[in-house]
Order: C-alpha cells, then structure tokens, then sequence
C-alpha cells in the first residue's frame, strides 16, 4: 500500500509519501512537498497509470501541483 499524507495533525506544512505491507505500520519513502510553518500542501490524491504513481495536491491553496514515480514502490 502507498499513501500520500501530511506528517502532522496540526500542520500542512510537510506532504509525504509512506508505505506499508500491512496497512498498521508505515514508512516513509520521500518527501512530497516541504515548506516553512505557514505553507501548505493538501487534499493528496494518486492514481497509477502507464506504469507509473501520479500524485496530485494542492499548492499554498492557490495551485495544483503533481509528481510523477516510474517506478512501483514494493
């Protein structure tokens, strides 16, 4: 399983992508998107398509950001 996430129940500030084997313990592959306290980076949504992981979110709530993974976290 793969998520895409905020690290903090307080803050927006940090987006990571984690995964898990049995959805009750994560790691974190890598950063999204990491900003100074008053950043934000929200609503995360992906999609796997032509072999690859498409990770969508929104940017300081003014834009759309993506990131494209070719490869398929184990």
């Amino acid at each position: 399983m793969v998520l895409a996430h905020n690290t903090s129940a307080h803050s927006r500030n940090l987006l990571d992508l984690s995964q898990s084997s049995d959805g009750l313990h994560w790691s974190s592959l890598q950063p999204l998107a990491q900003g100074a306290g008053t950043d934000e980076y929200s609503y995360p949504a992906m999609v796997w398509a032509d072999d690859s992981l498409w990770v969508s979110y929104t940017d300081q709530r003014q834009r759309i950001a993506w990131q494209r993974f070719g490869t398929q976290p184990e």
